[in-house]
């Protein structure tokens, strides 16, 4: 039996998404105060780290295994992710024997969840009910690549805080900006500089999300090796292991939202 037919429609949808209501406990800034000179030194740290991933390209093209624990269920779904910055991706979920059995596809404002083995297909917009009620507000579908390359979205950005590490070299940072009521509370890695935390707080100061990154190529435009997302208000984990990453991939000629076959059945998602 396929995977999906044992999973409902929308847990799955929001598994696959990281999405889901979210109600954390508050939390205050880890780490030590620093001089003025050593918050000097981190936010070079932080321009640095802001700087190469703005050199890079926001491609995509990898073979993905999410690995997902709940209080309900847990499992793991292989297949491929290709993404494009900075709002379309698509995931083609394979079974057993590799044939493709669901599809996950969005440009950042339409989405489609195609079921290969009911010949059904899911549609909605990305600022419908049905999507809105699962993501948290900083985890904008229009927006996502980003989070998979383990970086931050472009735009302005306002340094609130900074920190020092207390065990290790890291130094966190809080950022905001100017499109959004949530603060973005990073690690960097100084040796690395790279982002390996990544907490989402809403605007109560509590944790919708947090990403751990763990790194294995540290030259480049690399992606992060895994992936580590929580949702600490429903104990849901997941880890993405990115493998078969093809260097600077050619995604001009991929539909991000295909044609349906015409003998699916189309299910409109309010």
């Amino acid at each position: 039996m396929y995977l999906i037919q044992s999973v409902n429609f929308l847990w799955l949808f929001a598994m696959l998404f990281f999405f889901v209501l979210n109600t954390g406990c508050a939390t205050v800034m880890p780490g030590q105060k620093l001089s003025e000179q050593e918050r000097d030194g981190a936010l070079d740290i932080l321009h640095h780290t802001l700087a190469r991933q703005g050199k890079c390209d926001s491609f995509i093209d990898s073979r993905l295994t999410i690995s997902y624990d709940s209080f309900f269920r847990s499992g793991t779904l292989s297949g491929y992710l290709q993404a494009q910055s900075p709002s379309s991706f698509r995931f083609i979920g394979i079974g057993p024997l590799e044939q493709p059995v669901l599809f996950l596809n969005s440009n950042g404002s339409e989405f489609q969840f195609i079921v290969v083995p009911e010949a059904k297909a899911y549609i909605g917009k990305t600022s419908g009910k049905t999507f809105t009620q699962y993501s948290p507000s900083g985890l904008r579908a229009d927006r996502l690549c980003y989070w998979f390359i383990g970086g931050m979205e472009p735009g302005a950005l306002n340094v609130l805080r900074v920190r020092k590490e207390k065990q290790g070299d890291g130094f966190w940072f809080d950022i905001s900006n100017s499109q959004e009521a949530v603060l973005h509370r990073i690690l960097i890695d100084p040796d690395l500089k790279r982002i390996v935390k990544h907490i989402l707080l809403d605007s109560d100061g509590k944790k919708d999300v947090v990403v751990d990154y763990q790194w294995l190529d540290f030259t480049g435009c690399c992606l992060p090796s895994h992936m580590t997302i929580e949702t600490p208000a429903h104990s849901l984990k997941l880890k993405l292991s990115f493998s078969e990453c093809v260097d600077q991939p050619d995604l001009s000629r991929v539909n991000f939202t295909p044609a349906i076959p015409p003998f699916y059945k189309k299910v409109s998602v309010q």
